[in-house]
Parts: C-alpha cells; sequence; structure tokens
C-alpha cells in the first residue's frame, strides 16, 4: 500500500512539475519587426496559411502590388477563399437549378482576373498600425473601395478575467458611410461586412501586415 502511496504521488508531483514547465517556456515575447518584405513574410509561414492568396495574387500578376512601400495589407487566408468557394457554389446551385453544379479552385483561378480589385481591397496606401487607431481609420483601398480599421473591446477569451476588456482589430468594407458599432438601426443592405482580425502589427521592411480570421469570406 505504502509503494502505491508513493508512486500515484510521484505521478502527481511528475504531472505538476510538466504543467509548471509548459506554462513558463513559452518562447519569450513576440517581436512586431520582421525582417522581409511584407510578400515574403506570407511565402515564410510554416504552416502554408497563405498559399492559396499568394497563388491567385500572382495568378492575377498582382502579387508585387502586395510589397509597395508604405502599405497596409489585410490578409485573407487560405480559409476566406474556401469560404467563398462554398458560397458562391451554393449561389450558383440555386441560380442554374442543379444541385450538382460545380464551382471549386480551379473555377476561381480560371477567373481570377475578374477579382483583381477585390484583392486589391485588402491593400490600404499608408502604414495603419493599432496605435494609430484610437479612432476607427476610414480610408481608401488601392482599388478605391472604402474599408475601416478600428479597435473594439471584447471580453471573449477573458471572460473570467476581472477589469480585462482586451482591443480586437476589425476591418471592414464600408457600405453607405461607416457603421458605428452596436448600431441596430442600420438596414441590412447597408451594414458594412466585417471581420476581426487573429492577428495584427506585423511590421515588415515594406509595411504593416495585419491577419484575418479564418471565417472571413473573400
Amino acid at each position: 500500500m505504502k509503494n502505491l502511496i508513493f508512486f500515484l504521488l510521484l505521478v502527481i508531483a511528475v504531472i505538476s512539475f510538466s504543467c509548471i514547465k509548459n506554462s513558463v517556456i513559452d518562447g519569450g515575447l513576440s517581436k512586431a519587426e520582421v525582417n522581409m518584405t511584407t510578400l515574403d513574410y506570407l511565402k515564410s509561414r510554416p504552416h502554408h496559411t497563405f498559399d492559396t492568396l499568394l497563388l491567385l495574387l500572382h495568378t492575377a500578376g498582382i502579387d508585387q502590388e502586395v510589397n509597395t512601400a508604405n502599405q497596409t495589407f489585410v490578409a485573407p487566408t487560405d480559409y476566406a477563399f474556401r469560404n467563398f468557394i462554398i458560397e458562391k457554389q451554393a449561389a450558383l446551385r440555386i441560380i442554374h437549378n442543379d444541385e450538382n453544379y460545380i464551382y471549386n479552385f480551379d473555377s476561381l483561378k480560371n477567373e481570377i482576373v475578374k477579382y483583381k480589385d477585390t484583392l486589391r481591397m485588402y491593400m490600404i496606401p499608408g502604414k495603419i498600425n493599432r496605435a494609430d487607431l484610437i479612432t476607427p481609420k476610414i480610408t481608401k483601398s488601392t482599388s478605391h473601395v472604402d474599408v475601416a480599421l478600428q479597435l473594439i473591446e471584447s471580453k471573449l477569451y477573458t471572460e473570467w478575467v476581472p477589469n480585462s476588456k482586451p482591443l480586437f482589430l476589425w476591418f471592414s468594407k464600408v457600405v453607405n458611410g461607416f457603421d458605428q458599432s452596436g448600431d441596430a438601426t442600420i438596414p441590412i443592405a447597408d451594414q458594412d461586412p466585417i471581420s476581426q482580425c487573429q492577428t495584427s502589427g506585423i511590421i515588415t521592411t515594406t509595411g504593416i501586415l495585419h491577419v484575418l480570421d479564418d471565417d472571413h469570406i473573400f
């Protein structure tokens, strides 16, 4: 019995030490600055998060525009294009009255030239970082589409932390005037499509990079 109790105590101690060790060794503080261009940073990601974006930018012939000096790029991940393909296929099946109608990545790639200005909507002249967003920044993308960057308070992920009101970065396309956060009186047709950023404030050698959440739709 003593041996069993000793063994159980030893297991608990090892687990506790492992938990403490893992909680401390976290790789240290992240650095905002990266010594590479925005385009090279996107290419360098180990999990290939931006492969679809990079391929479509290249196919459209505008990949080098991402590296325009002093530019903010709000990057959609590969999931944004997957989300778009799913929605467009569903819409086309209704339009064509064909539940087997196929719209896939090759379909998008073959017509990506038509979406050049949509891709450019994510390119914003000037460096816009979190520190510049004391108030929402409403501006024009390189395709002259009205867009906005803003910080919005949220208790998401910190509900149990008292007095914590973290600010998350949001990107939106402005439709018929900028929507004030929480305004429920705006007609649906005039509501700004808005998406949260999962990463913000990456400072490259050519500009600023923010990364949209995976649920964004291109």
